[in-house]
């Protein structure tokens, strides 16, 4: 066997362990609920996912608390089992406020860093829609930029960092560069007058 077979066959076989991996920690709410592993002689939910499929207690515990979180949110539920359950976990803070079907799509779209720092900048945008629902509306958009708009938009961010002393997420950043921009405009249209 060459090197290129024996890679070939680690990442199959690597990526079929985390899809069954996922598929047993999603039948785990079940399993309890059922206290099924008494049945077989298991003295808890814990032992049983150790002795069968190697997970750790603090694993099953967030499994459980995932699932329970989204218990009522069948979209969710279905994206444990093909995204696994870690990702879900990140974005269970909002799903009593954002709709299921908007936290689905960014489970499949969004990589787990990615889905806690959203968390993360949605949390005030959400205790401010208490105050004013009208404040916000959580969309998700993708777009391309060339080479020299990243590296723009990434050089303004570090500016408006450095000037409030806070890191900056691309929400913010786009809103106070559109604010530049039409700052920019409105005064070259006051000069031509």
């Amino acid at each position: 066997m060459d090197d290129s077979e024996l890679y070939r066959l680690c990442q199959e076989y690597g990526s079929n362990a985390r899809m069954w991996s996922r598929k047993f920690a999603a039948l785990l709410p079940e399993v309890e609920k059922r206290q099924l592993f008494r049945e077989h002689g298991f003295y808890s939910i814990f032992e049983f996912a150790a002795k069968l499929a190697g997970m750790g207690r603090k694993s099953v515990q967030e499994v459980l608390r995932t699932y329970s979180k989204v218990e009522d949110k069948p979209l969710l539920k279905a994206q444990i089992e093909k995204f696994g359950w870690a990702k879900v976990r990140a974005i269970t803070p909002l799903v009593n406020t954002v709709k299921e079907d908007k936290l689905a799509e960014m489970v499949k779209t969004l990589p787990r860093a990615a889905l806690a720092e959203c968390v993360q900048n949605l949390r005030p945008a959400i205790q401010s829609q208490k105050t004013d629902p009208t404040c916000w509306e959580l969309e998700t958009i993708t777009f391309k930029v060339d080479h020299k708009t990243a590296l723009e938009l990434r050089k303004f961010q570090q500016k408006l960092e450095k000037q409030t002393k806070v890191k900056c997420h691309l929400e913010r950043c786009l809103k106070s560069y559109w604010k530049e921009l039409k700052k920019k405009s409105s005064d070259q249209e006051s000069l031509e007058k």
